[in-house]
């Protein structure tokens, strides 16, 4: 417990879960888009899931490689909620059903280089600001804690939010048509319902534009863990980690050997 009171790793703590947060509901929502709105099946929709993936993975890794260079993890988390809120806002206020897929997938792209900056590296800068090796193991695992908790608690409200909220909106947009409740709930989860079936296009536009706009809500979920992490990240301290990279001077001989 005593843990808990560390001012200086709360900020990482929380980021970490900022981080897991964003990575599940962009992950999880983005791939809906493509297959109600766009029609892609699976493999289209991972295909289409690149420009988020491969950001994230490049920006994890140099980040991963570069701050033992430099030391100063409180510039790559400012920098972290900054990309997020930047790539959240941008698809919670333009995704309609006419956006381009290539604007989409650049608004993935923003939200992989965000959350690759944050993603994994709580862990390691906490590690080297515990010198006590028994806190080094209790910093990693609330650190895990907030993380995977964050991804399981984030997922839920995300799917009370997408059918709530989604049966409220298609309710209002195909409710009149002669749809049940049964019919609203199907097309939320997917499977062929009679609304996606039907031969108007003026109702399958309005179901699809009611979908879409609940699946822009989820990243106001993104827009405000982004936010704390950049808090989070103001909050750090402005200090330069020593990794232990630097060699050891070498010791000069005190005379010439006999």
């Amino acid at each position: 417990m005593h843990m808990l009171r560390r001012l200086d790793l709360m900020p990482i703590w929380l980021a970490s879960g900022c981080a897991g947060a964003s990575y599940a509901v962009t992950l999880y929502y983005s791939p809906l888009f493509f297959a109600f709105v766009k029609g892609h099946d699976a493999l289209a929709q991972t295909v289409r899931l690149l420009p988020f993936i491969l950001p994230f993975i490049v920006v994890v890794m140099c980040t991963g490689a570069l701050l033992p260079l430099f030391g100063r993890y409180k510039i790559i988390y400012v920098l972290a909620g900054t990309f997020t809120v930047a790539g959240a806002a941008a698809l919670s206020s333009t995704l309609k059903v006419d956006i381009s897929e290539s604007q989409v997938m650049g608004f993935e792209a923003l939200l992989g280089i965000g959350l690759g900056l944050q993603f994994q590296h709580g862990f390691g800068v906490s590690n080297v600001i515990n010198k006590n090796a028994r806190d080094r193991v209790d910093s990693t695992v609330i650190c895990n804690m907030f993380q995977m908790g964050a991804i399981s608690t984030i997922l839920s409200i995300a799917g009370c939010i997408f059918q709530n909220v989604g049966y409220s909106l298609l309710v209002d947009a195909v409710g009149g048509e002669g749809f049940s409740d049964h019919d609203i709930r199907e097309a939320l989860a997917g499977v062929s319902s009679p609304i996606w079936r039907t031969g108007d296009q003026a109702v399958l536009r309005s179901g699809l534009e009611a979908v879409t706009k609940v699946i822009a809500k989820e990243f106001y979920i993104v827009i405000a863990t982004g936010a704390l992490c950049l808090v989070c990240g103001a909050l750090m301290k402005w200090e330069k980690l020593d990794y232990g990279r630097k060699k050891p001077a070498k010791k000069q001989e005190s005379g010439d050997s006999s």
